[in-house]
């Protein structure tokens, strides 16, 4: 009888335990398959809202290949002249159409050209000062807490524009990627690209009054 009782206490022993176990092991798969599909989607939660830009230049290459909306730009062209914010005697400084973040800024150089090693030592010697005004420019206007500065040199770096050399300025912001990005493919930039081109333009000619 004794026996009997014990063997009965071990099998409701072992019973519990496996209820147990399997209860652990049921959380461990569901938390290994909610972690694994941002792990497996991790690169397409990056930055989905900018295919817009990417297929906005399908229809430009059919009609011609040599399209280049920097040398637009350069030329004043009226859809991308307008956002142009700054002009040097070598570069231009323009609002990114389509922007990782508010106040995203790219710098390009006037002459044509997807090879830096083709770019004369003063247009670098340029790009990298006008970089570092957009900096304080920036700063003064937006107060960022960071910025991400470079350049992606041809398409399979993922240039959206690769036969003509520029460079990003992006301002960040602590969580400025944040649930909407992540679960709803929307990028927030709280503030219009003509009120952004208004206040960068005047802090530049005010940056550089100073300077002068």
């Amino acid at each position: 009888m004794k026996f009997d009782f014990l063997n009965r206490q071990i099998e409701n022993f072992e019973s519990e335990m496996r209820k147990f176990y399997i209860k652990k092991l049921q959380i461990f798969l569901f938390i290994k398959k909610f972690v694994g599909f941002f792990l497996e989607n991790m690169e397409t939660l990056w930055s989905p809202w900018r295919s817009q830009y990417i297929e906005s230049f399908k229809d430009e290459k059919k009609k011609d290949n040599k399209n280049c909306f920097f040398c637009d730009a350069v030329s004043d062209n009226e859809t991308f002249g307008e956002l142009v914010i700054h002009r040097t005697e070598n570069c231009i400084v323009m609002l990114n159409k389509y922007p990782y973040n508010n106040g995203h800024l790219l710098i390009a150089p006037l002459m044509h050209s997807a090879d830096m090693t083709e770019i004369p030592d003063m247009v670098l010697k340029d790009i990298i000062l006008t970089m570092r005004l957009s900096i304080t420019v920036l700063e003064e206007v937006f107060k960022p807490q960071g910025f991400n500065i470079g350049a992606n040199l041809g398409r399979v770096a993922g240039a959206g524009v690769p036969e003509h050399l520029h460079y990003h300025v992006v301002p960040r912001w602590n969580g400025d990627t944040n649930f909407m990005s992540v679960l709803c493919d929307i990028k927030i930039v709280s503030q219009s690209l003509i009120d952004t081109r208004k206040l960068l333009s005047e802090a530049y000619e005010k940056k550089i009054k100073i300077i002068m």
